[in-house]
C-alpha cells in the first residue's frame, strides 16, 4: 500500500520544492553576473574600474547571503 498524504502537506512539499529550484536558480544568475562584472574590470577600461569593483562586492554580498539563507 502507498503512503496516504494530506493535500495541503503535497502542496507544502512542492511550494519548498519550488522555492529550493528558484533560490538555486537565482544564486546562479548572480555568480554569473558576478563573473561578468569581475572581467569587465579585467577587461574593462580603467576608468570604469571603480563601478566594476562596486558591484563585485555588491554581488558577492548578495550571493553570500543568499547562500547563508539557503
Amino acid at each position: 500500500m502507498g503512503e496516504v498524504v494530506s493535500i495541503a502537506a503535497a502542496r507544502r512539499a512542492g511550494l519548498r520544492r519550488q522555492v529550493r529550484v528558484l533560490d538555486a536558480r537565482c544564486q546562479q544568475l548572480i555568480a554569473d553576473s558576478l563573473d561578468a562584472w569581475r572581467a569587465a574590470y579585467l577587461l574593462g577600461p580603467s576608468r570604469e574600474r571603480a563601478v566594476c569593483l562596486q558591484r563585485v562586492r555588491a554581488l558577492g554580498e548578495l550571493l553570500a547571503a543568499t547562500r547563508r539563507l539557503g
